[in-house]
């Protein structure tokens, strides 16, 4: 039982001098990365999927519509329409995602604007259909704005580029989701209806009377629109059902 017991005792010291010598000879075991350990490389990547750059936020008693860009790139667009005599309420969203150069080129252009003096501005039209918007930046060398703003007010040069990116980053979140896009070499005909970056649906009328542009009227807001038909897939980026009657 002795002679059992000293062999069992010394296997296991031969056993550990043999781990130490390999210790010894291949050094400490790397750490794992950062991301791999769950560590602060995946938590940057969720601040980004989460840290909001820019976000407009529009509403009406006729519903809602957010434009926000987050720090990865993506573009979430999500309309909401009120319940009306017509049905019931909708809600719909769309996302686009941006490569980094886009993204960083998105950011370029949002930091060169001097917001420094531009103010929120005042109502200058009522009624159930005026949109009401908020818009925010928040970069991260610069504090963060929030102004106020109505669809018909007259805007300063500054806050008209801010809600410029915002009108094209809507579209960018229409276009490039899934199903989205006006149709290749699509041509307006009376009665078609047709969705407008933010959201809102347009009928067409007609051509114009010189034949280089399209009338367009709003079918939830009184709103005639004139526009250059070259231009129709810039501004519009789907069609949409005609309303019943």
């Amino acid at each position: 039982m002795r002679a059992a017991a000293a062999a069992t005792l010394a296997l296991a010291v031969l056993t550990l001098a043999t781990a130490a010598a390999t210790l010894d000879a291949t050094g400490p075991a790397e750490p794992l990365p950062a991301a791999a350990a769950g560590g602060p490389g995946e938590s940057r990547a969720e601040d980004l999927r989460s840290r909001i750059l820019l976000d407009r936020d529009c509403a009406s008693r006729l519903g809602t519509n957010r434009t926000t860009l987050f720090a990865n790139g993506t573009i979430r667009l999500r309309v909401r329409s009120a319940e009306g005599a017509e049905g019931e309420a909708t809600d719909d969203m769309k996302l686009g995602e941006l490569d980094r150069g886009e993204l960083e080129a998105y950011r370029n252009r949002l930091a060169a604007i001097d917001l420094s003096e531009t103010e929120s501005t005042a109502l200058s039209a009522r009624g159930d259909w005026v949109d009401r918007c908020e818009i925010r930046l928040e970069l991260e060398d610069r504090p963060a704005a929030r102004f106020s703003y109505s669809r018909f007010d007259s805007l300063s040069l500054a806050l008209s580029k801010l809600v410029g990116i915002a009108d094209e980053l809507a579209g960018q979140a229409l276009a490039r989701d899934a199903g989205s896009g006006l149709p290749p070499g699509y041509r307006p005909a009376p009665g078609d209806v047709l969705v407008r970056v933010d959201g809102e649906l347009f009928e067409v009328v007609g051509p114009t009377a010189d034949g280089r542009g399209t009338e367009l009227r709003g079918v939830d807001q009184p709103l005639t629109l004139f526009v250059l038909t070259e231009e129709l897939g810039r501004l519009f980026v789907g069609r949409a059902e005609p309303p019943p009657g």
